[in-house]
């Protein structure tokens, strides 16, 4: 299924990624304990956007992506893309259940 989206994504190591990684969730981390562990996730994504805005990170969200195959089409939508490299998905759940996985293999 031919999937379109708007960014090339580069090939990180395992070591890039991880130190990326490690200073967004910083941020991630800081807007949890502020906001709460069940916050809207459009306020968590919003309020996550500033704090690494602020700290210098170039954030996308919500950046559409189709999935086509024939006739059929649909639209999905990365919830962050950070520094051009990495996406993240958000969640705002007080447990990750097995619809949750399937989202974000997709």
């Amino acid at each position: 299924m031919p999937i379109s989206c708007p960014i090339t994504f580069p090939r990180l190591s395992q070591e890039a990624f991880g130190r990326l990684d490690f200073a967004v969730m910083k941020h991630a981390m800081a807007a949890h304990r502020e906001l709460g562990c069940l916050c809207d996730e459009n306020i968590y994504q919003a309020q996550l956007a500033y704090l690494l805005t602020a700290a210098d990170f170039d954030v996308q969200t919500e950046i559409p992506c189709t999935l086509q195959f024939r006739s059929f089409v649909k639209i999905l939508y990365l919830d962050a893309v950070i520094n051009g490299q990495a996406i993240y998905e958000f969640k705002t759940v007080a447990a990750i259940t097995p619809p949750h996985r399937v989202q974000l293999l997709n």
